[in-house]
């Protein structure tokens, strides 16, 4: 990769596959450095004030990399971030009944534990009844194919924080439309809520199979839903939908998908596209901060590019 450096380091809670990971890496791809560090703050301290690394890619949380910052500005260094996902899907009027089918695929891709799964659904409220009706056999459907796609909860602190966003829904007013809502026996099964948006089940990012679905008046009050979230990387948009609102979704989404999602195999190209809505993807630059998408490939391939690495970090 040019002239590249690449160092990687391995979560802690990687204890029994880091060894197998190593010997891959140092098997396959020699060049590629293992970082000795204990942590990875203590990683990125170090990364800050290598003198020879000008750019830092990150995929963390928004709030580790908030801690940051300062020192970041301070380096000069360029930071491009990728964070937390929370992408909203929304279904206009006279969305095809064959597409939700692939909403449900999209809302359980690897049992909703993915950044760039569906997180939340807004439904105009003339189709909401319909909708409702038609996601439910698709999940059954769903689960008969891929009865994995029910999670398995392994973390006590997971487990509380799934209890507590799904408690705050139902004091609000959710409805468990599907599923038991609740980790049972360590397992979380595909549930389906209708949710006011107010709520940290909508707003911030969900990592199970839950699907909250909201209700929207029109284009504007859908507009207003969304944009109370302060994270979105992609957005999938269904039906007839207005030319100013995909504008709107264009230019502040890394992707926006019509009548597909992030597991159509179309929108595959889009994977190593960086970038997203405000929390969930920028860059720092000069100490300056922009929202941005661009093909990673395009940073590391080209050596022509204006943004081409002469360091990487991950």
């Amino acid at each position: 990769m040019y002239d590249i450096e690449l160092t990687i380091s391995f979560p802690s809670r990687l204890k029994t596959s880091r060894s197998y990971l190593e010997e891959l890496f140092n098997t396959f791809l020699p060049e590629i450095k293992i970082s000795e560090s204990s942590n990875k703050g203590e990683l990125f301290s170090e990364t800050i004030q290598d003198e020879d690394t000008d750019t830092i890619i990150v995929f963390a949380s928004d709030t580790w990399i908030g801690s940051y910052m300062d020192d970041i500005v301070k380096s000069n260094k360029r930071l491009i971030f990728e964070g937390p996902g929370n992408d909203p899907c929304v279904v206009f009027d006279n969305y095809r009944r064959s597409d939700v089918k692939e909403i449900v695929r999209a809302c359980l891709n690897n049992s909703g534990q993915s950044c760039s799964s569906i997180k939340r659904i807004y439904v105009s409220y003339t189709n909401i009844n319909a909708f409702v009706a038609e996601m439910k056999c698709e999940i059954d459907a769903y689960l008969r194919s891929y009865p994995e796609a029910i999670n398995s909860i392994k973390s006590p602190s997971i487990a509380d924080k799934i209890d507590q966003q799904i408690a705050q829904a139902k004091n609000e007013g959710a409805i468990i439309l599907y599923g038991d809502a609740c980790v049972i026996d360590g397992k979380f099964n595909p549930t389906m809520i209708l949710s006011p948006n107010d709520t940290e089940l909508v707003l911030e990012e969900n990592f199970y199979a839950v699907i909250p679905i909201v209700v929207f008046e029109d284009e504007h009050h859908a507009e207003t839903l969304i944009f109370k979230s302060n994270y979105g990387l992609n957005c999938s948009l269904f039906g007839d939908i207005p030319d100013s609102f995909r504008q709107l979704m264009q230019d502040s989404h890394k992707s926006t998908f019509i009548n597909s999602t992030v597991v159509n195999p179309i929108n595959y190209s889009e994977v190593t596209k960086l970038g997203g809505f405000r929390r969930s993807g920028f860059i720092i630059e000069n100490g300056l901060k922009r929202q941005d998408s661009f093909y990673l490939e395009d940073l590391v391939f080209h050596k022509d590019k204006e943004m081409s690495l002469e360091a990487l970090s991950v």
